[in-house]
């Protein structure tokens, strides 16, 4: 079974790391992988010299390649900044398969979500500084610092360490944060203008509704008035027409009463008694027998001595009274009668 020795070089220096297994570290690390094609086929085992990154980390995560294949997981949460940077470093540098990406996810949400100190600061920066744009995290680290000085979420003594860390040990992230905060700045402007822009239009906006809210009630208690004045008015008219219609009663009856009063005065002018009373005709109605008429006629005889003379006689309508040729006159008043017999009801 062919193996690997792995050494890390630092300048002159050598230090031995681990033998592993060949088949394992080239399935899991795309790096030894690329440098095993350099080496001689037969040599065993064949070494491999790997760079830029601590002894002891890279030693942990070889050994834990070793240890967890072929289920190779790095586990980091819950470290701290420093460790889950390193460990991340390291996997980068190998090459690790399969890729680690939860790593770098929570590097950057823990830069992403704490304000950083100088020291995190430093940490980022010596490990992705080479890389800078390239490196997430590094980027991540730009943005957090600038939105937390543009936001004022540092103290001034806070903002002073920081400055001075920038100032004496990376120059070249001094020039990116400044950058950044520019651009936040002015984003930050921009957003409050646009802001206020909202704001005021809402504001607008509130007022119209209310206005169109307060119309609406007015012309609503206008519609009001003018369905009760309309109603006031039909019942005004209501009232009018029935009083007109009692009045119009009042004078047809004030009328039919005059006439009436003028018919049995002409009654009693013309003929010397009265029509049947009201109790007559009610009593001829239930079968009575009518009291006779007193009915005056010409006397039969022309020429005799007191001229005419008044004859009473008892008679039940027409067949009591003798045919004695009436003149004009006594025709008019058997008309009267005949006329007065069906105003009341009485039969012939």
């Amino acid at each position: 079974m062919l193996s690997v020795n792995l050494l890390l070089r630092e300048g002159a220096k050598e230090a031995f790391l681990i033998n592993i297994d060949e088949t394992i570290i080239s399935k899991h690390s795309s790096t030894v992988r690329e440098a095993l094609k350099d080496c001689d086929p037969k040599q065993d085992p064949k070494k491999i010299y790997l760079f830029g990154v601590a002894f002891t980390p890279l030693r942990y995560i070889l050994e834990e390649i070793l240890r967890k294949t072929p289920n190779v997981h790095f586990k980091v949460a819950g470290d701290t900044l420093f460790r889950a940077v390193v460990i991340l470093q390291v996997v980068n540098a190998l090459g690790v398969e399969p890729k680690q990406y939860h790593i770098e996810g929570y590097v950057t949400h823990y830069i992403a979500n704490n304000k950083l100190v100088p020291e995190d600061m430093g940490i980022i920066e010596k490990a992705f500084g080479p890389q800078e744009i390239a490196s997430k995290p590094w980027r991540v680290m730009i943005h957090q610092l600038a939105y937390d000085v543009v936001h004022q979420n540092y103290t001034d003594e806070e903002r002073e360490e920081l400055a001075k860390e920038t100032d004496k040990h990376h120059p070249n992230l001094k020039l990116h944060l400044n950058t950044k905060v520019a651009e936040l700045e002015l984003k930050a402007a921009n957003y409050q203008k646009k802001m206020e822009v909202i704001e005021e239009a809402k504001a607008k906006k509130k007022e119209f509704w209310k206005a169109k809210k307060e119309a609406s009630k007015v012309a609503a208690k206008e519609r009001k008035a003018a369905v009760e004045e309309k109603k006031a008015a039909a019942e005004e008219k209501k009232q009018f027409w029935k009083a007109q219609k009692e009045a119009q009663k009042a004078a047809a009856e004030e009328k039919r009463l005059a006439q009436e009063k003028r018919e049995q005065k002409w009654w009693e002018e013309a003929n010397g008694f009265r029509p049947a009373s009201a109790d007559t005709v009610d009593y001829v109605l239930r079968g009575g027998k009518p009291a006779p008429f007193l009915v005056k006629v010409k006397s039969a005889e022309k020429g005799k001595k007191g001229g005419e003379e008044d004859v009473d006689e008892e008679a039940e309508g027409e067949d009591e009274v003798e045919d004695t040729g009436f003149d004009d006159e006594e025709q008019k008043r058997e008309n009267a009668l005949r006329a007065l017999r069906m105003t009341v009801g009485v039969p012939e």
